[in-house]
């Protein structure tokens, strides 16, 4: 996969020998897509580096490498119940909810009727939350099966009680972190890429002040559960509110004169 994205983007921004940084003019355009990414996946490990270099839980190897072994065996096999959300995104939602999509904006680019855009709105809105409804279900199996799993085989392989309770605090934090991704993911389709960072600026922020203010309580892992939370109220309020307001972003919210910029 690493191989194959790599001959794509050469593929892609193929320039002169001198020319190797030009993907930085992107980073410029986009500012906000790189504060997005960098804030999920900074938000999804910076309670793992606060456990490494401030909780009773840190060990140090050799002299050169800081962890927290009984943290992190815990967040790596409770990262695993939310893949299937990574899936059904793409089969399910993406699919299904892009051709509405494509249908609702083809409508207004088109020839299409004022009943012709509220009904492809209507169908589009109601495809995303069904399609958004039956992930979280889909994700919400898997989170049940991954808490009875862990309980039962956990043990076999030397996890601890306190292993066994962070692994499952950790798994339904992974649930509300992956919803949480998804609805930033449906914000980018609308380009709404404001809204995206102001949430993912959230979680990452919420996540490090919660973990050090709760590190006295010696409580690991709860922090994330609990940034996860506040972020997914986030990320679906400025949904819903963007959906409320849809009409406006389409139509008003872009600049009447393009600015040339050199």
């Amino acid at each position: 996969m690493i191989a194959l994205s790599f001959l794509h983007l050469e593929s892609y921004f193929r320039q002169k020998a001198n020319k190797y940084f030009a993907f930085l003019q992107y980073v410029k355009k986009y500012p906000s897509l790189l504060a997005t990414g960098l804030f999920c996946s900074l938000g999804f490990y910076i309670h793992n580096f606060i456990y490494w270099l401030m909780s009773p839980l840190q060990e140090n190897i050799a002299d050169t490498y800081w962890i927290a072994s009984s943290y992190d065996v815990p967040a790596f096999y409770s990262s695993l119940s939310f893949l299937p959300t990574m899936v059904m995104f793409v089969v399910s939602v993406e699919t299904a909810f892009y051709e509405k999509y494509r249908q609702y904006y083809g409508t207004i680019l088109g020839t299409g009727s004022v009943q012709d855009i509220k009904r492809a709105k209507k169908d589009m809105i109601q495809t995303l939350m069904q399609e958004l409804g039956f992930m979280m279900e889909i994700q919400l199996f898997f989170t049940f099966v991954s808490l009875a799993l862990g309980i039962t085989l956990l043990p076999h392989i030397g996890f601890s009680t306190e292993q066994i309770e962070r692994f499952n605090i950790l798994v339904v934090a992974g649930f509300l972190y992956a919803v949480m991704f998804v609805l930033m993911l449906l914000l980018l389709y609308f380009d709404d890429r404001r809204g995206a960072a102001l949430v993912t600026a959230l979680f990452v922020t919420s996540t490090a002040v919660i973990t050090l203010a709760m590190l006295p309580l010696e409580n690991y892992g709860f922090s994330i559960f609990l940034s996860s939370f506040l972020a997914v109220a986030a990320a679906l309020g400025r949904l819903l509110y963007y959906l409320k307001n849809i009409d406006y972003y389409t139509y008003c919210s872009q600049p009447l004169i393009a600015r040339e910029e050199r």
